[in-house]
């Protein structure tokens, strides 16, 4: 039965390797960011450089540093068409590319590390919920870029850790970029899921094959943290390749049917 179910119908995985040596035009991550860069955040991931807390730490934090931190991230992913002043401080650009609803954060007073203390533990008056400060490039729920601030779990009052997150294939580069000259400028920085970003650079993630009635959106999701896959396609989009491609990939069994009882 399993080798005459439709295979449009079916979900697998199939090496990422696979797909982009089929596909040469293909969009591909590497190739955005260049080789320079490329191999920059892979050295930096593979030495452990972001597992060391004084590189992904600070002791204190002010909102206006953490604009800083905005400034040289927008500056750094600026894409081709998209026109500011590089003479702006990270405040104004934070309010020209952030979500908007920053709950109080550019109300409370940009240098004093009391207050961004005070409002990064809800203890702040100004401190609002329900935004999304930490978006600092808008997007959709899962297109988004965040600048994202936390403290260390071994440390609740104190430290604070700043993290990249925009994990989606379309932002990727943006955030890699982003990532790269934060660190260049010597300030403490993260990246979500790092080991995850040298995969996919390197093509050692799967892609996901979903069945056709499936949507693309957040289908990633239907598969386990360990099959590494954060992109998918229909098994109809692999389409003059599917000799190549199907023998490589691995099916996930159908489940078994049962007859009802009479």
């Amino acid at each position: 039965m399993q080798l005459e179910f439709p295979l449009e119908l079916r979900q697998g995985t199939v090496p990422q390797s696979l797909i982009r040596a089929s596909f040469p035009a293909i969009y591909r991550l590497d190739a955005d960011l260049g080789t320079v860069k490329t191999q920059k955040i892979i050295g930096l991931i593979e030495d452990g450089y972001l597992w060391k807390r004084e590189h992904t730490e600070r002791k204190s934090l002010t909102a206006n540093e953490y604009f800083n931190y905005c400034k040289i991230a927008y500056i750094a992913a600026r894409s081709e068409g998209e026109l500011f002043d590089e003479n702006l401080s990270g405040r104004e650009l934070y309010r020209m590319f952030a979500d908007g609803r920053d709950d109080g954060l550019l109300q409370i007073d940009g240098d004093s590390n009391k207050e961004f203390s005070d409002w990064i533990d809800h203890r702040h008056p100004l401190r609002r919920t329900g935004g999304h400060p930490w978006e600092i490039k808008r997007g959709g729920n899962t297109t988004h870029i965040s600048l994202v601030v936390y403290r260390p779990t071994y440390s609740q009052n104190e430290r604070y850790v700043v993290e990249l997150h925009g994990e989606s294939l379309g932002r990727m580069a943006e955030t890699v970029r982003m990532f790269l000259a934060i660190h260049e400028a010597g300030l403490p920085i993260s990246i979500a899921n790092a080991e995850a970003v040298r995969k996919r650079l390197l093509a050692q993630d799967t892609v996901g094959i979903i069945p056709a009635h499936v949507s693309y959106h957040r289908a990633n999701q239907r598969f386990r943290k360990d099959q590494d896959v954060f992109e998918v396609m229909h098994y109809k989009d692999i389409g003059r390749y599917k000799r190549r491609v199907t023998p490589f990939i691995t099916w996930e069994a159908l489940p078994i049917l049962r007859p009802l009882d009479s």
